[in-house]
């Protein structure tokens, strides 16, 4: 509540009007009091501020996250009352001005009307908390009340009315941080004072109690600063409480507490007694002030030092609590972080290489190790040296790999003969003294320092040399990287994903010349981004909504829609960018190859590593804390469950491989490839769990056929497995709804699958010839060429990837599932089994809960299944909840059961509620399944149905016919985009080694690839 001045007592609190400023507000009411209104109120409106201010203070708010409360003598817990200082508190004075603005017209005030220097003045600061409290105290303390009054207003009218706050304007820098070299940028120590400032905007604004600015500074100066600030809105709020000196006759400021906080001339304030208070304030002298005079009062207390660093500022465990910034110390209240953690970025990169050591891609490092080996012994080569240059050196733990291996992950060295220049930027300065230290051990001497931000290390022993450069690889103004040749490898670890894709490959290839310069030998550069944040986090056993009172209002969210938070936090904050498909597109837009995309998850174990997991807590809180807040879940007891729990923390991360180069040109008359062929590979499955790629002659084009030249193919993870397997029917039609499998029959040797995309480019005599280029989907086996009936195919509609659209007939049998569950809006779905249907039936029921499952009560989408890939899989397809079997009992409203385990069908019959209803989409081949389905059941009016994509169900004939599904079939395509989902690409050569991992269980999506080849 923001108080106007008049020279009235209103019940007790006195309102000082000031001739300079014609305008105050009482908010609560709205009525403005201009300067010539100085009539008396009617009692009954004074009886009405005065209640509406006691009201205030005692409002008991829902969502408590402190685990203690001070209480009265009735026994009831105290209403929180956070008490905001203003200036250079709410805002960093070096970045405002503000202060220097006060300083300076303070000075040139005591100067020209006391004849007080300068530092004079400033000592009356030190010793009695303001300029203005000296004063009173030394200059006019004699002074009678009247001329006190006179002098005070005019010092304050003189200094204040002048002050320019526009330095507080956002001046328009994007979210809260910005993308580091170092592999992390959701570092509260990194952002700047503008993004902390809109930290802070955000945490005030869904402060959920009441709130009170108190500042030294007069009202209507607090009133500019908040505006300033965007706040203006939170300061005229109802429950906001303003205490400034002009706001009784005495001018009183926080020096003199009891008079300063009150709410009579004589009396101390009544709010404090009835309330617990924090308080944030920049002066230490201020808070001693206060906590003397009300220590029953003042249950935390927290000391902002803009000017210190928060690696600065030690642990301590009494009052106050010391913050670099004002959302810091929010941060802190709210629970969202630990003030006993101490960030530092040489422990968290020791911690995360080590984590990082043990996540890398195997296969992928190996294979980059054995490409420079290959290099380093060629002719060419050996007149030069290999250069690797290191885009994000952090402690140079890529560097350590190659140079000493790691026998225990058998991760290999890179040991060659010829000179290595190892270029390493890190735009973290702070980094440098570890970096040396570090090279020194490993045997490095430092050869010569270029300048502060380079320096170059020689090996005693070995022929590497080492550029260290303190800056980021994109620097328009350094010829650090001038070279007649483009780098060996380019490598980046933990780093693609912190910056838009486009930028990422047009800085490289500009850095670089990876467009008109080749390497000393073959011409092409390796582009490896180890470690590449995929953008799903998870704890292990994860866990649901959970109420964390009694009130359905204080809600604990789950945890996999809290990580669904902090996801979007790192994209829409942070600029992060978290879809590795849109890095894989810009590199092949720009001329590059995807030579592998292969998991390195991490695995952080609480026990095992305990500074990686409170760093990963502080970066949780930090980052997806305030926008959890705004969302209206109680933040702090979600990272309060995770530190009393301990759960492990999985983030979902990919190594990359790229090879890029000059374009080749062709030799003159060089003829274009033909793309028809005469014969064809394609897969046979001869017996169970045995499949091969034979080759056969293209049976004779007929007048209504086409020839289709494969680009790729999915293998179905239902029916194509069974048959893997040998898990079916013998002798069964083979699908009645594919037309050229109409009169096949279920026995080996048998050719199999139904999901083939390809470009024709062939016709026959009666199909129209425009129809050849055309990218079409056919229900045809794996083969790489394909003769089908025209009629058999649908042009796959354009700006679809044919990865995309490869998934056409799972998103099609996902949609028919949707549509037998027939969800209403608002209920609960619980999805039992989250392999690649699972996974896309979560994505459709996610996108039509996407607004109710917010608050865990209505329209959620609970997920279950056994293997922590898949849970992070639909935590990203967008399910509310996904957890292991039994982390729910439910009751849901529909059960959909796609996991071809009998134990979760059972599940799902027990955790629907009664009246609701089980779909069954899982074929369950010759399998026995054996339920239980006594009295319970019997009584409970659950419906069982079964659901299948062949032909459309007789209730949804008169709306729905199979033209129309599929129309809407791609349109899903399009939208969901399910190549995501892919976890291994291979050649049809790899068919054995294709089906025997997606039977391992551990890939969700397995695809052949016709554009590559068997030794790729």
């Amino acid at each position: 509540m923001i108080f106007g001045t008049t020279s009235r007592d209103v019940v007790g609190v006195r309102y000082q009007h000031s001739r300079q400023f014609s305008k105050y507000y009482l908010v609560s009411s709205h009525v403005h009091f201009r300067s010539k209104e100085k009539k008396r109120l009617s009692n009954a409106l004074i009886r009405n501020v005065a209640s509406v201010i006691v009201v205030l203070a005692t409002v008991v708010s829902a969502g408590e996250s402190r685990t203690s409360w001070p209480t009265v003598s009735s026994g009831l817990k105290l209403s929180p009352l956070l008490v905001l200082d203003v200036d250079n508190t709410l805002y960093n004075e070096q970045q405002a001005k503000i202060e220097r603005q006060i300083v300076q017209l303070t000075h040139e005030y005591c100067q020209k009307f006391l004849n007080v220097s300068p530092q004079e003045a400033d000592q009356l600061f030190i010793t009695h908390g303001s300029t203005i409290e000296g004063l009173r105290q030394s200059k006019w303390k004699d002074l009678s009340e009247e001329v006190l009054q006179q002098k005070m207003e005019e010092f304050y009218c003189y200094v204040y009315n002048p002050i320019d706050p526009s330095r507080l304007l956002i001046r328009g820098t994007k979210g809260f941080g910005s993308a580091s070299s170092t592999g992390y940028s959701h570092d509260a120590q990194t952002i700047e004072s503008e993004q902390k400032q809109r930290l802070a905007k955000l945490l005030l604004k869904h402060y959920p109690h009441p709130l009170s600015l108190a500042s030294n500074s007069p009202s209507w100066h607090v009133e500019k600063v908040m505006y300033a600030l965007g706040l203006g809105t939170l300061a005229k709020k109802s429950t906001t409480i303003l205490f400034t000196p002009d706001r009784i006759s005495s001018y009183p400021t926080k020096h003199q507490p009891l008079q300063f906080f009150s709410t009579t001339e004589d009396e101390a304030s009544k709010i404090f007694e009835s309330s617990r208070l924090i308080m944030v304030e920049d002066s230490l002298h201020n808070l001693q002030r206060i906590q003397e005079a009300f220590p029953e009062a003042v249950e935390q207390a927290y000391h902002i030092m803009h000017h210190r660093n928060d690696n600065d500022i030690k642990a301590q465990d009494t009052l106050p609590t010391r913050a670099s910034s004002v959302s810091q110390a929010l941060l802190y209240h709210y629970g969202l972080l630990d003030p006993t953690f101490k960030f530092s970025d040489v422990q968290y990169l020791q911690a995360k290489n080590k984590v990082d050591a043990e996540s890398i891609h195997v296969g992928t490092w190996n294979h980059v190790m054995d490409h420079l080996h290959e290099q380093s012994s060629t002719d060419s080569l050996t007149k030069t040296n290999l250069w690797i240059v290191d885009v994000g050196a952090g402690l140079l733990s890529v560097l350590d790999i190659m140079l000493h291996g790691n026998s225990m992950r058998g991760l290999s060295s890179l040991d060659v003969a010829i000179p290595v220049r190892y270029t390493a930027y890190e735009s973290n300065k702070g980094l440098y003294q570890t970096c040396h230290e570090r090279l020194l051990l490993w045997g490095f001497q430092l050869m010569k320092q270029i300048s502060p931000t380079e320096m170059w290390y020689r090996h005693g022993s070995k022929p590497w040399e080492v550029q260290l450069l303190l800056r980021d690889f994109v620097d328009p103004t350094a010829a650090s990287h001038a070279s007649d040749h483009s780098p060996n490898l380019i490598v980046g670890c933990c780093f693609a994903d912190l910056m838009d894709p486009q930028h990422i490959t047009a800085n490289l290839i500009r850095s670089f010349g990876l467009m008109h310069k080749t390497t000393a030998v073959e011409g092409t550069s390796l582009i490896y981004f180890p470690i590449t944040f995929a953008g799903v986090t998870q704890f292990l056993p994860p866990v649901g909504f959970q109420k964390s009172s009694a009130s359905t209002e204080d809600m604990i969210p789950s945890d996999t829609a809290a990580f669904r938070t902090y996801s979007d936090a790192l994209e829409s904050e942070l600029g992060h960018n978290l879809d590795v498909h849109k890095l894989i597109e810009s590199m092949q837009d720009h001329g590059a190859a995807l030579h592998a995309k292969e998991p390195s998850n991490w695995h952080i174990d609480p026990i095992k590593d305990p500074y990686l997991f409170e760093t990963m807590l502080y970066f949780f809180g930090t980052t997806a804390g305030p926008q959890i807040l705004k969302q209206g879940y109680n933040a702090g007891g979600w990272l309060q469950r995770a530190r009393s729990l301990q759960p492990a923390i999985e983030t979902t991360n990919m190594d990359l491989l790229f090879c890029i180069g000059p374009p080749k040109k062709d030799s003159p008359g060089t003829p274009k490839k033909d793309k028809r062929s005469h014969k064809s590979k394609e897969i046979l499955f001869t017996g169970p769990f045995q499949v091969e790629a034979v080759k056969r002659h293209l049976p004779q084009l007929g007048p209504r056929q086409i020839i289709i030249q494969s680009s790729c193919s999915l293998i179905s993870s239902g029916t194509e497995l069974k048959i893997f397997r040998g898990d079916f029917e013998t002798d069964m039609a083979l699908d009645v709804n594919i037309k050229d499998m109409d009169g096949d029959r279920m026995s080996y040797p048998l050719s199999y699958g139904y999901s083939l995309v390809g470009e024709v480019v062939e016709c026959g005599s009666d199909v129209d010839p425009c129809l050849l280029g055309k990218l079409v989907f056919t229900f045809s086996p794996h083969a790489t060429y394909v003769v089908t009936d025209v009629d058999a195919v649908q042009i796959v509609p354009k700006g679809i990837h044919p990865l995309d659209a490869i998934f056409m007939p799972s998103v099609e049998t996902s949609l028919s599932l949707v549509h037998d569950a027939h969800v209403r809006l608002g209920e609960n779905v619980a999805i039992y089994g989250q392999g690649l249907i699972g996974l896309l039936v979560t994505a459709l029921l996610g996108r039509q809960a996407n607004v109710l499952q917010r608050r865990g009560t209505f329209g959620t989408v609970t997920t279950f299944d056994r293997i922590p890939d898949r849970l992070a899989a639909s935590a990203a397809m967008g399910a509310s909840e996904a957890l292991f079997p039994g982390g729910s009992k439910g009751p849901f409203d529909v059960s959909i059961e796609v996991s071809g385990n009998g134990k979760a069908l059972q599940a799902a019959i027990d955790c629907t509620r009664d009246g609701g209803r089980i779909v069954i989409g899982s074929w369950y081949g010759n399998s026995l399944v054996q339920l239980k389905l006594g009295i319970d059941f019997h009584r409970s009016h659950k419906s069982i149905q079964t659901s299948q994509v062949s032909e459309i169900p007789a209730s949804l004939s008169g709306l729905w016919t199979k033209q129309r599904r599929f129309d809407l079939t791609w349109e899903l395509v399009r939208e969901l985009r399910p190549s995501r989902l892919l976890t291994k690409t291979l050649p049809l050569d790899k068919a054995q080694a294709a089906y025997e991992a997606l039977d391992g269980g551990m890939e969700i999506a397995v695809a052949f690839d016709y554009t590559r080849s068997s030794d790729e």
